[in-house]
């Protein structure tokens, strides 16, 4: 249910690489696959699909486990799957952590974007928001709709003098590090200040899981 006055962060469509590691070799071309995968929550319909697809015409025992990016690296690189999605590709670390295991290749599969959503009850034309506007709501520094920053952007809208409600990821996310990504960028004190991850800590707002 969406609460009054919130501003939170969902994923959306058609901008964003999702990408696979890839670390099995099937040896025996005519023995039919037996693979396990997991990760992203956002791929997870499309491999679902794919999987039934393959089985009808090539048969074999195809799983994917649907536990989120950050799960699915993780499961990945302790080689407990035989591949991942994640909607974020593998810092350093990881990509060395998997080549010492066996190595890795990573391969853009679906294309999505993570956008902002909000919810202001009595208002209904579209609010405009800007990246640095984005920034300055999680870093505290705007924390009204009616501040001075969101009206300039929205002259003609009547902004309610009503607290921003700024809700995030409170697990480890993919959706998160790709925002907070764009955060940098659009932002010089938010990079110095919090910077970009799957986890970050957040100056202010409300987390929730998934």
């Amino acid at each position: 249910m969406p609460i009054r006055g919130t501003l939170g962060i969902l994923l959306g469509c058609a901008v964003l690489a999702v990408l696979i590691a890839v670390g099995c070799n099937q040896s025996d071309p005519q023995r039919p696959a037996r693979l396990s995968g997991g990760g992203s929550t956002f791929a997870n319909p499309m491999m679902q699909n794919w999987f039934e697809a393959y089985k009808s015409q090539f048969g074999g025992e195809l799983e994917y486990q649907s536990k989120g990016s950050a799960t699915g690296i993780t499961d990945f690189l302790e080689l407990k799957l035989d591949f991942a999605c994640t909607d974020y590709p593998l810092r350093a670390e990881q990509l060395n952590r998997a080549n010492e295991v066996g190595g890795v290749v990573q391969i853009p599969i679906l294309l999505t974007a993570v956008v902002p959503v909000y919810h202001l009850e009595g208002v209904t034309s579209p609010i405009r928001f800007s990246g640095p506007v984005l920034a300055d709501v999680y870093l505290g520094r705007i924390r009204k709709w009616n501040d001075a920053s969101l009206r300039a952007l929205n002259p003609d809208i009547k902004l309610p003098d009503r607290e921003i409600t700024a809700l995030h990821r409170a697990d480890a996310s993919a959706t998160t590090a790709v925002f907070t990504s764009y955060l940098c960028r659009v932002s010089e004190d938010w990079r110095r200040a919090v910077g970009s991850g799957m986890i970050v800590s957040w100056p202010r707002g409300k987390g929730g899981l998934g």
